[in-house]
């Protein structure tokens, strides 16, 4: 008789998933809820129909047998529904025709309601031989692989930074659900620091903030670099870094550890060079300021040199000009610094304090229009900014009361050089002409 009226209500639910319903899913939610029927669905069964369906009743009914039905059944048919789902990413991701189905919940909600399935199950399966550890341990093994597949899907779409994608929603929804079901199950978020994995890291940048990130970032260093590689999880692994290293600059600074460094260097300055979004550009620029300012001061000193000299991003070079300013002040308002002392004007004299090429202001077919649009006119306005600001800050003389060396001789000429032609009476017709047809001046 049992065995009859569960296959009746799967009857019905088959029907009103079909898109003809004698009765819809609402109304056979609530009367399963009334009769307490649910423990009488297979969840074999009922889950592949129920779990792409849009009807709200659909996902009541699945919280019912998650609720009540068999735990054994309900896990071992989510353990099925994840590895089809996961088959359902990677050929959406190779077909590059393939369009999302609007009449199906989108992957990040599905992959909410089989977390939700896990969180009510899981707890009530009765333990034989194995340990709650090794009975656990697989189940999260294949949800964060789903969930490291999700990122790469959501990583490929175009939209998903330019425009709010429509389903943004469900895929906050599904990884809230990640994180109270790794807190149900017993779980601390900050476990990535054990397991350092691309999914536990994108549970844990949506974690609520947590003050011992810099703790973890020595942990966390291999995954995020394989992530801005990747371009997979890029979001999380930015929000991990600015968490992690935000802390570090309040006084008293600690100093992170080349392993932490070199790594991240390798990939933040051409992310915030390069990258197509500018709100990423922007927030890998103020990482590798926040890098930088964490560093000890002669590997500061030695990357900050190879920013300003690097000609594959000409942009970086005009803005690293910006991060040897923020060091200097730095060291002017902490005396005694490295950055602000005559070393300083040994390594970086030659590289800010002259025009590249050194003969460029010297070509006197040079007009005032082509040298706006070089990379190298904004580089010089930001290094003479530099030294105006040095001159104004540094009333102590904390450069050293030195005969001047070939870097303050090339500032000089540099000086000169920019003044001479500024003030040419070509330079400045062909500046007032610019000025008259951009509207600037009447």
């Amino acid at each position: 008789m049992y065995q009859e009226l569960g296959h009746s209500i799967f009857a019905l639910l088959t029907t009103a998933r079909e898109g003809s319903p004698q009765i819809p899913l609402s109304r056979i939610a609530h009367e399963i809820a009334q009769a307490d029927a649910a423990s009488l669905l297979d969840p074999l069964d009922t889950l592949p129909i129920l779990l792409p369906c849009k009807d709200p009743g659909a996902r009541e009914i699945l919280s019912l047998i998650g609720e009540c039905g068999s735990a054994k059944e309900t896990v071992v048919a989510v353990q099925e529904a994840l590895e089809r789902l996961a088959a359902a990413h990677q050929n959406f991701d190779q077909d590059e025709n393939d369009d999302p189905d609007a009449t199906q919940r989108s992957f990040p909600s599905q992959l909410g309601i089989l977390i939700d399935l896990y969180s009510t199950c899981i707890p009530r399966l009765t333990l034989r031989r194995k340990t709650t550890s090794e009975t656990i341990k697989p189940l999260l093994l294949q949800l964060e692989e789903v969930i490291r597949l999700s990122g790469l899907l959501v990583s490929t779409e175009e939209a998903s930074r330019s425009s709010v994608p429509p389903d943004w929603e469900a895929g906050e929804e599904a990884v809230s659900d990640a994180i109270n079901a790794y807190s149900s199950l017993g779980l601390a978020t900050d476990s990535v620091a054990t397991q350092p994995l691309l999914s536990r890291m994108v549970i844990y940048a949506h974690a609520p903030p947590n003050t011992t990130v810099p703790i973890h970032l020595a942990k966390l260093t291999a995954v995020i670099v394989s992530s801005i590689r990747a371009n997979c999880g890029l979001d999380e692994a930015l929000a991990v870094l600015l968490r992690g290293l935000a802390p570090l600059k309040a006084p008293p600074r600690p100093h992170l550890s080349e392993e932490i460094i070199y790594p991240l260097f390798a990939v933040i300055p051409q992310l915030s060079s390069a990258h197509s979004d500018p709100l990423v550009r922007h927030q890998a620029f103020r990482i590798l300021s926040l890098l930088l300012a964490s560093c000890p001061p002669l590997v500061r000193l030695q990357l900050l040199q190879e920013l300003t000299v690097d000609e594959n991003f000409p942009q970086m070079r005009v803005a690293a000009v910006g991060l040897v300013r923020e060091a200097v002040l730095e060291g002017l308002s902490n005396p005694p610094h490295l950055f602000a002392s005559p070393r300083f004007f040994d390594v970086f004299g030659p590289i800010l304090f002259r025009p590249n090429p050194p003969d460029l202001l010297l070509d006197q077919h040079l007009s005032f229009e082509s040298f706006q649009k070089t990379s190298e006119s904004a580089r010089l306005v930001e290094c003479l900014g530099t030294y105006y600001i040095i001159l104004l800050r540094d009333t102590g003389n904390l450069r050293g009361d030195v005969s001047p060396g070939p870097s303050e001789i090339g500032i000089e000429q540099m000086g000169e050089i920019v003044g001479g032609r500024c003030l040419s009476k070509e330079w400045t017709k062909q500046s007032l002409s610019s000025k008259e047809h951009s509207g600037d001046i009447e």
